[in-house]
């Protein structure tokens, strides 16, 4: 049972791949996104409820976090083959960069690689499997939906940043700011 949270995160990085490999087929590339979101529900659920938590699983979510996000993203953009907007292209750019500046102060200022498991990661998260379902299944991009997700992932990445600033004591299950105790401080 210890070891099953970090075999479904390490089968999210397989979908992933997958996913990439079956772009021509709709059914088969929805199936495979499906699989991933309830992967990413499942490890964690799997991990807290069996008491099986550990550092190496917590790095190997984050790690499937990121592969399953970035690839669906692409899926999204190729798949729909959106013209994006130069506000909407610059956005993206500026989201990744918040992304990968989090990763970097994570890296050199906790010494370990990872991303808080924040609310609002979670509902970004949410929010681009929404619309990256929808999109394909229904094969329009609705942009109200994408400037939602945009506008998510932009404070859940500021957000992360003044944790991590902030934070003494690296604690990857960090709710929110609103639940930050002085324990990391």
């Amino acid at each position: 049972m210890k070891y099953i949270p970090n075999l479904i995160s390490f089968l999210r990085i397989i979908l992933s791949f997958l996913m990439i490999s079956s772009l021509k087929k709709p059914f088969f590339l929805i199936t495979l996104l499906f699989l991933g979101g309830i992967s990413d529900v499942a490890d964690g659920y799997i991990a807290r409820s069996f008491n099986v938590k550990s550092k190496l699983g917590a790095k190997l979510d984050s790690l499937a976090d990121f592969f399953f996000f970035s690839v669906s993203l692409f899926v999204l953009l190729y798949k729909m083959k959106v013209k994006l907007d130069n506000y909407i292209f610059i956005w993206i750019i500026i989201i990744a960069a918040i992304k990968v500046f989090n990763l970097l102060l994570t890296l050199f200022k906790f010494k370990q690689l990872g991303s808080l498991h924040t609310i609002g990661n979670k509902l970004s998260g949410l929010a681009l499997f929404i619309i990256i379902a929808t999109s394909i299944a229904l094969n329009n991009i609705h942009y109200i939906l994408m400037i939602i997700t945009g506008v998510l992932a932009t404070l859940s990445s500021l957000e992360e940043s003044i944790l991590l600033l902030t934070m003494k004591k690296y604690s990857v299950n960090v709710k929110s700011i609103l639940s930050v105790t002085d324990k990391y401080l």
